[in-house]
C-alpha cells in the first residue's frame, strides 16, 4: 500500500514509528524513567506492607501501578529502539505491525484506562451502595478481572496491527484505508473507547460520589459527637475528596485530549506529521498520565505514607529522616485514627 508520491529517500508524513530527534529523545526517556521510578516505588511499599496488600482499593492501585510500570518500561524500550532502527534497519512487517506500532505501549494505556475506571466504580460502590460494595469487589473477584482487564486491552488496540504497513522495507506507516467510510469509523470508535467513556464514567462517578457525601453529611456530623469525633472531620474529609477527585479528573483530561483530539482530526480525514514535534508532544503527555498516577493514586493516602516509613525505616535503620518521618506520624495519630473512622463510615468495606 505505498504511496507512488513518496521516494524511497523521502519518508512519508504518515510515517508511524519513525523515531523522534532532537530534546523529544530526552523527554521521552525523563517521562518513562519517572514512571519506573514512581510505580516501582508504590508496588514495593504495597507489596510489602501486609494490611495494604488485604483492602480491594489497594489491589487496584498496586494494579495500576503494575500496568504504568510497564507502559513506561515499553515506551522507553520502543523509543530507544525507533532511535536505533533509524540508520540501516531493514524493517520487517511483523516488527512494524507489533512493536514499531507500538501496539504494546498503547495496548497498556488501555488496560491502565480500564483498570482506572475499574478504581472508580469500586469507590462509587463503597461509597454510595456499600452494603454491596464488600460482595461485588471482593479482593478474590477483584484479582480475576485482572486478566480480563489485559485481554481486553489489547483486543481493543489490535487494530493497530492491521493498520501498519512498511514501505521500502525501512518505514513502519499506517496503512491506507478502502474507503473513508472505515477510516472515519474506526477514528471515532477509538476516541469513544479511549477518551469519552472513560471520561464520562469518572466525571459522572465523581458527581454521585460528592452528592451522597454531601446529602449524609448532617447525619455523619451528628454521628461524630456521638462517636466523640471532633467536629468538622466530615467537612475535612470532603474537602479532600473533591480536591483529589477534580485532580484526577483534570490530569486525566490534560493527557489525553491533546493526543485524542489530534487522533480524531486525522482519523476525518486531515493532515498529521507522525514524526513532527507536536504529534510527539501529545504521546508524551499520555505516558505523564501514567507516571502521575503513583502520586495521584498513593501519595494521597495516610496508608501509604505509613507504609514507606514502615518499609524504609524499619528494622533498625533510624536515620534523622526517618525519625522525623516517625515522629511525624506519632503526632497525627489522633487525626489519622479520626479521618479513618470516618472513612470507614463514608466509604464503607474495602
Amino acid at each position: 500500500m505505498a504511496d507512488e508520491n513518496v521516494t524511497a529517500t523521502s519518508p512519508p508524513d504518515d510515517v508511524y514509528g519513525q523515531a523522534p530527534t532532537g530534546w523529544l529523545i530526552p523527554v521521552y526517556l525523563v517521562v518513562s524513567i519517572i514512571g519506573i521510578v514512581g510505580n516501582s516505588l508504590v508496588i514495593v511499599i504495597i507489596s510489602s506492607v501486609r494490611k495494604m496488600r488485604s483492602t480491594t482499593t489497594n489491589l487496584l492501585i498496586l494494579h495500576q501501578s503494575v500496568i504504568d510500570l510497564t507502559s513506561a518500561v515499553l515506551m522507553a524500550s520502543v523509543v530507544l529502539s525507533e532511535v536505533a532502527a533509524s540508520a540501516d534497519y531493514v524493517m520487517s512487517l511483523s516488527a512494524c505491525m507489533f512493536w514499531f506500532s507500538r501496539y504494546p505501549v498503547w495496548s497498556c494505556f488501555m488496560v491502565s484506562t480500564i483498570n482506572l475506571m475499574a478504581l472508580t466504580l469500586e469507590r462509587h460502590h463503597a461509597i454510595v451502595r456499600p452494603l454491596r460494595h464488600s460482595t461485588v469487589y471482593s479482593p478474590a473477584r477483584v484479582t480475576r478481572f485482572f486478566a480480563v482487564f489485559w485481554v481486553a486491552g489489547f483486543v481493543l488496540l489490535s487494530n493497530l496491527i492491521f493498520m501498519s504497513d512498511v514501505l521500502y522495507d525501512k518505514y513502519c506507516l499506517f496503512a491506507r484505508f478502502e474507503s473513508e467510510v472505515v477510516q472515519h469509523a474506526v477514528g471515532v470508535v477509538t476516541v469513544v473507547l479511549f477518551y469519552l467513556i472513560p471520561l464520562t464514567v469518572m466525571v459522572f462517578t465523581y458527581s454521585s460520589i460528592l452528592r451522597e457525601v454531601r446529602r449524609t453529611s448532617p447525619e455523619r456530623n451528628r454521628g461524630e459527637g456521638a462517636r466523640g469525633v471532633q467536629p468538622g472531620t466530615q467537612e475535612r474529609l470532603e474537602k479532600n475528596i473533591l480536591k483529589v477527585l477534580a485532580l484526577v479528573v483534570m490530569v486525566y483530561v490534560v493527557c489525553w485530549s491533546p493526543n485524542q483530539i489530534l487522533y480524531l482530526y486525522y482519523s476525518l480525514g486531515g493532515h498529521l506529521d507522525f514524526a513532527g514535534a507536536f504529534y510527539h508532544l501529545t504521546v508524551v503527555l499520555v505516558t505523564c498520565n501514567m507516571s502521575v498516577n503513583p502520586f495521584v493514586y498513593a501519595l494521597k493516602y495516610h496508608q501509604f505514607r505509613e507504609g514507606l516509613v514502615a518499609v524504609f525505616c524499619g528494622k533498625g535503620r533510624k536515620t534523622l529522616v526517618c525519625a522525623d518521618s516517625e515522629s511525624n506520624v506519632v503526632q497525627n495519630k489522633t487525626e489519622l485514627v479520626s479521618e479513618n473512622r470516618e472513612m470507614d463510615v463514608v466509604q464503607g468495606p474495602v
